[in-house]
């Protein structure tokens, strides 16, 4: 007749199996960081790209908000003001007798009319 395993056996090998699993994802992920691998001893480091480099610009006119807002610590003039800086790519077209503003309640990118 079959011995039933007890519980108590199994979850040991379970767990451990589980933790190698995670120290596993977690060690891959660490080394799949965004941007340029890490330099060779002896080289200096690349210096990170600033709030709204080239490689930061958006399309997205919130998202572009929020970058400036964190970057500069202030809410932008006016939406062309997130162009001139190159956090966002262009103005988006607004629908006829409409604009683009910030509105400082929400702090969103709002549709408004002219």
């Amino acid at each position: 007749m079959p011995t039933a395993t007890h519980p108590r056996t199994i979850l040991p090998p379970l767990v451990k199996t589980f933790a190698a699993l995670v120290a596993i994802a977690v060690v891959t992920l660490m080394g799949c960081r965004k941007g340029s691998p890490a330099p060779k001893s002896g080289t200096p480091a690349a210096s990170e790209p600033s709030p709204g480099a080239a490689s930061d610009i958006t399309a997205d006119p919130n998202q572009a908000l929020g970058s400036f807002l964190m970057a500069r610590g202030r809410m932008p003039t006016n939406v062309q003001e997130l162009v001139t800086e190159k956090f966002l790519r262009a103005v988006p077209p607004a629908p006829p007798g409409k604009q683009h503003v910030i509105d400082p309640k929400s702090g969103r990118v709002v549709l408004v009319a002219q």
